[in-house]
């Protein structure tokens, strides 16, 4: 089963193209396209969650993408991540340095980048 949440995220953090998010999550590309134009997936933050309340992007939005950073994090290094971060993050614990300090090992560790051709 597909992890939705997860997809999303990583369309929207990183430049994987959908096709290749297709293929990576074994979902068809149709599927795909219909899921992100009817929950109106966007790489642009000014067309996220912000534009219908006015505010930043949603809690969610921000939990969805730091999820996304953990498991990245401990599928390269499953001992390097203590599991309390998934606790505080499951339990809404988790503080703006926190997640900030989370996208700079991630960065470290060549998890995140900028992938220019």
């Amino acid at each position: 089963m597909a992890n939705w949440e997860d997809i999303r995220s990583e369309w929207e953090i990183t430049k994987i193209t959908l096709s290749a998010l297709a293929e990576k999550h074994s979902i068809k590309l149709g599927t795909l396209k219909s899921r992100k134009s009817r929950e109106g997936w966007s790489r642009d933050p000014t067309k996220k969650d912000a534009t219908k309340s006015g505010k930043e992007p949603s809690n969610s939005s921000i939990k969805n993408s730091t999820r996304t950073v953990l498991n990245r994090l401990v599928e390269k290094d499953p001992k390097g991540i203590d599991p309390s971060w998934v606790e505080k993050l499951d339990k809404g614990m988790l503080t703006e340095s926190d997640a900030t300090g989370l996208l700079f090992v991630a960065i470290d560790r060549g998890l995140i980048q900028d992938k220019k051709e």
